[in-house]
């Protein structure tokens, strides 16, 4: 009987127990929370559990400080920041930033609690942020939802704007056009390059030197401007002016920058001090799940004379470590129903190692609860640790081996049956850490987090590849699909955040890379010229020998001169190149496939909750209604462009045709639908 309490709870001999507790200790938060005194071999665990209950905050406060007043050592900064205002030298305003709807001229909308996003509703409206600078060097970025015009830059409190001049139309104002690729300071000039939607356009003043750079995608566009006024009186703030329906999202610091420029600091301050805290509770954590692994690891095999006691074992001990947040105390453990002796029940009523460590797990996220609460946080600190789970790099953090070879294995494979691999074998700590977060941290905050970690995830899915590897546009895709192999964290991104806020179709889209990328790939476009039927002339021809485009009237002096050209290898140099952007882009379109199919999972569905499927389909029955259908709304963010909606009605068909062939009908007639493809459209634009 004692040997069975012992496999049940965990419970070792005093000594060793004392030792291993300790060392716990001290792995998971430094010898900071060791207790010294702590020398109740039945009780030693319980009150480790309310030593770091009460302990850990200030045990967090201590660590950051100490931080703290090494970076004052090595940097010095000047200025001062606390809870409520940031007093950095050269800047004037609130600490956060966000558009001032005071200062708005035109119409115009602001979308989204954050007030960050904005989209011009008549001919030209004008709106700024709610912080200036006077000195030193600054920035923030804009990441475009169209690519019309709309002038971004800087300006004057004494700048007065109208429907019909903006940003860069007035004396202390200065601005960037990609719509028509101008730079404007009453009068304008060319500069810069064309931008495209997505693409995120960083502003640097630099008001010391006078100076004004724009980047975009993190490649400068040279100095635009180099004799900005500077001097008393004179505070600049960041502005913007769009036409009718271009719209934007400005990153004045709330979040990190997605181009960061050395040397510019954001307007408004990172939080440092939640994000330290975050660093060392996600380091303790990381700990804590190496531990509970290594729990799992130690199990020993369970043969058929040992199964019913073992099984039994197991069950009480999930429950009892399941019964560790269902009320106020740390711990409470259920009295037992049998008659024991006094020794049994001293072992009965100590904790076991695992509901020690949920217990220490509870603790430590409840504690990141508390600053997970700032996007900031969730994309600085938690999303780069989703990504090393999946075997994504981040930087600073290592990656798993074995995640990092199954990703690698995946990407060789071009991501085919990804979604299997993620449904029916869930990588363990990957899903170990979203149970916990489920688990301890009340379900709204959870839904915040998700949707921030989702919401960048499409940000920096909707720039423009650099390169024909489409990188951030994959990664981006199996972050998602990594999220969602866990299953309530999958029912709650198909029911509140991607039909929300953002449609899942943005990750459906290929966007095309820019024209210098395609002309790398793409040696010369090449068209089927227009050539006469026998016994007839083609009408094309004969329109175009009318209007002089061909300016000799013999048919066979213009067809021999085209034959001249070796029309022959253009065309195969042509259908080679086509050929390899194909290739190049199968890799995402199969990810957005897997992506799809995680979404049509009807496996997961019970009596009481339905299938990701069945929630998908009634989402989606609502999308078609509201963004496919025709009104007369003139304002509607969420509607997508013919681009994005044809690649989705394309991915969605692929689907659909992959889940017929693996569960067919006995109809007579086999289904056929027709491929589509990006390759034609992209070439036109070289």
């Amino acid at each position: 009987m004692m040997n069975v309490l012992r496999s049940m709870f965990g419970v070792c001999s005093s000594s060793a127990e004392k030792g291993e507790v300790h060392d716990t200790i001290r792995k998971i938060f430094g010898s900071e929370l060791v207790m010294k005194d702590n020398t109740d071999k039945h009780n030693q665990r319980t009150k480790y559990v309310s030593h770091v209950r009460d302990n850990l905050p200030k045990m967090l406060d201590s660590k950051v400080l100490s931080q703290k007043l090494k970076t004052f050592k090595k940097h010095s900064p000047p200025g001062t920041e606390s809870e409520s205002t940031d007093e950095r030298p050269g800047r004037i305003g609130p600490k956060i930033v966000v558009f001032d709807a005071s200062t708005g001229t035109g119409r115009l909308v602001l979308v989204g609690d954050e007030r960050v996003s904005v989209q011009g509703l008549s001919s030209f409206a004008t709106i700024r942020a709610t912080a200036c600078v006077y000195a030193g060097r600054w920035m923030y970025e804009v990441q475009l939802g169209t690519k019309g015009i709309m002038q971004i830059g800087w300006c004057t409190s004494s700048c007065l704007f109208s429907m019909d001049t903006g940003v860069g139309d007035t004396a202390n104002s200065y601005g960037y056009d990609g719509g028509r690729v101008r730079k404007w300071n009453v009068a304008t000039s060319p500069y810069g390059v064309a931008w495209l939607p997505g693409d995120v356009i960083a502003s640097c003043i630099d008001l010391d030197k006078g100076t004004l750079e724009f980047f975009r995608n993190g490649v400068t566009l040279g100095v635009a401007f180099d004799k900005v006024t500077i001097g008393t009186g004179l505070a600049y703030f960041p502005a913007v002016s769009l036409a009718m329906q271009e719209h934007l999202y400005a990153n004045f610091g709330h979040v990190p920058f997605v181009f960061p420029i050395e040397g510019f600091a954001p307007l408004q301050a990172p939080p440092s001090k939640d994000t330290a805290r975050a660093t060392i509770l996600f380091k303790s954590l990381d700990v804590i799940l190496d531990e509970m692994n290594r729990l799992t690891d130690l199990k020993p095999p369970v043969t058929n004379r040992c199964s019913k006691t073992k099984s039994d074992s197991l069950k009480l001990e999930e429950e009892v470590a399941l019964r560790i947040h269902s009320s106020h105390s740390v711990y409470s453990p259920r009295a037992s129903p049998h008659s024991m002796v006094d020794s049994q029940a001293e072992e009965m009523n100590k904790m076991s190692r695992k509901a020690f460590l949920m217990s220490l797990a509870r603790l430590v996220v409840v504690e990141l609860g508390n600053v997970l609460k700032l996007s900031y946080v969730v994309v600085s600190e938690l999303l780069p640790r989703f990504r090393t789970s999946l075997g994504l790099p981040a930087q600073g953090l290592t990656t798993e081996p074995h995640v990092a070879e199954f990703y690698a294995n995946a990407k060789e494979q071009k991501f085919k049956d990804l979604a299997q691999s993620f449904l029916r074998q869930p990588q363990p700590r990957f899903c170990a850490l979203l149970e916990l977060l489920w688990t301890f941290l009340d379900e709204a905050a959870l839904c915040d987090i998700l949707e921030h970690c989702v919401v960048r995830e499409c940000l920096l899915f909707d720039l423009a590849s650099p390169d024909m590897n489409f990188t951030q546009q994959i990664e981006g895709l199996y972050i998602l699909c990594g999220l969602m192999q866990h299953r309530n964290t999958r029912h709650h991104l198909v029911k509140y955040v991607l039909f929300n806020k953002i449609t899942f179709d943005n990750f459906l889209n290929i966007k095309c890379p820019d024209d210098s990328v395609l002309k790398t790939v793409v040696r010369k476009p090449w068209w089927q010229k227009p050539t006469p039927v026998q016994g007839e002339t083609d009408p094309r021809i004969a329109e175009m020998t009318e209007k002089g485009a061909i300016k000799s009237v013999n048919l066979e002096d213009a067809m021999s001169r085209s034959r001249a050209l070796d029309e022959a290898k253009l065309e195969a140099d042509y259908k080679e190149d086509c050929e390899n952007i194909t290739n190049a882009v199968q890799p995402l379109e199969r990810i957005q496939l897997e992506f799809l199919l995680m979404l049509l999972d009807n496996t997961d569905g019970t009596n009481m909750v339905p299938s990701t499927r069945k929630i998908f389909l009634e989402k989606f029955r609502r999308y078609i209604m509201d963004n496919c259908i025709l009104d007369m709304r003139l304002f509607n963010v969420s509607r997508n462009s013919p681009s994005i909606s044809w690649c989705c009605h394309a991915r969605l068909l692929s689907a659909v045709m992959t889940l017929w062939r693996e569960n067919p009908l006995e109809i007579c007639h086999p289904m056929c639908l027709p491929g589509l493809s990006s390759t034609e459209s992209w070439i036109s634009t070289v």
